[in-house]
């Protein structure tokens, strides 16, 4: 990454979370934040992710906003997040879709357990239901496969 991007996606830490070294940080200091960590957005809402699994998604939902095209969807009160990770997705938009209501699914139960704790966490200010399934072709239990750690490639 070139020194103008970094310091480019430094400032979108800044300008979103109140704790922002602890996400703008997360890459490099994988090993030494914990199992878990707790990102307050300026917005009032906050949620838990893994530093050492989670910061490349945490930097494509938030920083590099790759969902942007959505935020041009006019009144759109229900949206799905079909494997939803965390819940980052559902966090984000509910800025841009306030009153809209969200149903995150996601089938790892250890990626599950920390997205319903987000959803805890933001109760107040969001509409938000989780379930602990994916989609499929037709209905069937399956064993998910997390490689090394990497919740968020899972297979």
């Amino acid at each position: 990454m070139n020194p103008l991007r970094k310091i480019i996606s430094l400032c979108q830490y800044i300008r979103l979370f109140k704790n922002w070294r602890v996400g703008a940080l997360a890459r490099y200091l994988k090993g030494r934040l914990g199992p878990g960590a707790i990102l307050f957005l300026r917005n009032g809402r906050q949620f838990t992710f893994r530093p050492v699994s989670d910061h490349v998604a945490l930097g494509e939902v938030f920083i590099r906003e790759c969902y942007a095209p959505i935020k041009t969807v006019k009144n759109s009160n229900l949206i799905w997040d079909v494997g939803a990770n965390v819940g980052f997705f559902a966090i984000w938009a509910a800025r841009f879709f306030p009153r809209a209501r969200f149903f995150s699914f996601e089938p790892c139960a250890s990626t599950y357990a920390l997205l319903e704790r987000n959803r805890l966490a933001n109760a107040m200010t969001m509409q938000w239901k989780t379930f602990p399934f994916g989609f499929g072709v037709r209905d069937e239990y399956r064993e998910a496969r997390v490689p090394g750690g990497m919740f968020g490639e899972a297979s």
